[in-house]
C-alpha cells in the first residue's frame, strides 16, 4: 500500500482509476540526435493488454536478471503462459491460505460465484493438503 500511496501522491490522482495508461510523447530537437521523451498520465484505466505486457516484461527481466529458476528453454513459454487472470488466481488462493472466507473473496475479487473462488481454493488444497505432501516427499526419494 506504500508504493500505491507513492503513486497516487506523485500523479495527482483523486479519483477515477488508479492505475492509467502513461502516454508518451517524443518531440525531436533540432540539430541533434536525440529527442525530448515526456510521460502523461492518461485519464483511462491500463487495459487488460497493458497489464500483461507489463507483466511480462517485468518476468523477462527477472528471468534475465537470474531471479527465477526454469528448464532451459522453458522462457518464452512461460511467460506466454502469463495473463491478467494469473493475478486474480494468484490472490484468490492467497486470501483463502489466510484463511479468508469464500463469499466474501468472491464478493470482494468480482468472481461470478463463490464457487468460482472455490474452484481455484481445490486447485491450493490438492498441492497443499497432506496426502500430496507425503506423495511429493515419495517423489523426490524415488527420483
Amino acid at each position: 500500500m506504500s508504493r500505491v500511496s507513492v503513486w497516487l501522491l506523485a500523479s495527482g490522482i483523486t479519483e477515477g482509476p488508479v492505475f492509467r495508461r502513461i502516454n508518451l510523447l517524443s518531440k525531436p530537437v533540432v540539430g541533434e540526435a536525440q529527442s525530448i521523451v515526456r510521460h502523461y498520465i492518461g485519464d483511462k484505466a491500463l487495459t487488460r493488454q497493458g497489464v500483461v505486457a507489463i507483466l511480462r516484461r517485468r518476468v523477462r527481466e527477472a528471468i534475465d536478471l537470474g531471479h527465477v529458476e526454469l528448464e532451459p528453454g522453458m522462457e518464452a513459454e512461460t511467460i506466454q503462459a502469463l495473463s491478467a487472470h494469473s493475478f486474480r488466481v494468484g490472490l484468490t488462493q492467497d486470501l483463502f491460505a489466510a484463511g479468508e472466507d469464500g463469499a466474501g473473496i468472491a464478493l470482494a475479487l468480482r468472481w461470478s460465484s463463490p464457487t468460482t473462488a472455490l474452484r481455484y481454493a481445490r486447485e491450493l488444497a490438492v498441492g497443499s493438503n497432506a496426502a500430496a505432501r507425503v506423495l511429493g516427499k515419495l517423489r523426490q526419494e524415488a527420483s
